[in-house]
């Protein structure tokens, strides 16, 4: 992709944020991965058909455990948390 191609997506999701914003919607998880993190990763040209993974969460009511919502397939791979976006990041990351 090229840089201005990339630019012109950033403006387009960064608007996207703005415009649900300004309606006082902020925007939920689900909002967050369908509205922003699936349209960037395809624009970045990713197939999310057959490059994105999930972790499976566990059937188990007792597994408290925080699962990834994406995982790109490479080498290596990389993971993907979504938050809404009125949702700070978290301060204790490495």
């Amino acid at each position: 992709m090229a840089s201005n191609e990339l630019a012109k997506l950033v403006e387009k999701l960064s608007k996207r944020i703005e415009d649900e914003r300004l309606k006082g919607e902020e925007g939920d998880e689900d909002w967050t991965k369908m509205s922003i993190i699936v349209p960037l990763i395809e624009g970045l040209g990713w197939d999310i058909a057959k490059d994105l993974g999930y972790q499976k969460k566990s059937l188990s009511s007792d597994d408290d455990q925080e699962r990834l919502d994406f995982i790109l397939k490479s080498h290596p791979s990389i993971g993907i948390e979504a938050k809404a976006p009125n949702v700070p990041p978290p301060q204790d990351y490495e």
